[in-house]
This record gives structure tokens, C-alpha cells and sequence, in this order.
């Protein structure tokens, strides 16, 4: 009886598996990540003035039931 893992391949030594995948990661391209931070700041900027019109709203709504 033969278990069949005799044509298995190898695995690869965790050392070297990190290797390879820390230099994939590496090789990404930065222009990515760049995009990604411009986008966020541009919707930091939206909800400041979405929480800033709905404060507006909310205190003309008090200032009329106050009256």
C-alpha cells in the first residue's frame, strides 16, 4: 500500500514563504495607496459639512418649538 505522498510536492519553509510574500506585498504598486488616503480626505471634508448642515438644521428646528 502506498499513501500517494510520495508525489506531493514539497512545502516551502515558512522563512522562505514570508520571503516571497513580503516582497510580493513590496511590489504592489504605491500609487494605490496614495489614491486611497486623497479619498478619504475628500470625504472627511463632505462630512464635516453634512454634520455641519444637520447641526444648522437641528437648532432651527429647536429655535421654532422654542417660539
Amino acid at each position: 500500500l502506498v499513501s500517494g505522498d510520495a508525489d506531493l510536492p514539497k512545502r516551502e519553509d515558512i522563512g522562505e514563504r514570508r520571503r516571497k510574500h513580503d516582497l510580493q506585498s513590496l511590489a504592489k504598486p504605491q500609487e494605490d495607496l496614495v489614491a486611497d488616503v486623497e479619498d478619504d480626505t475628500n470625504a472627511s471634508d463632505f462630512e464635516d459639512e453634512f454634520y455641519k448642515e444637520v447641526k444648522q438644521s437641528r437648532a432651527a428646528k429647536v429655535a421654532a418649538k422654542a417660539e
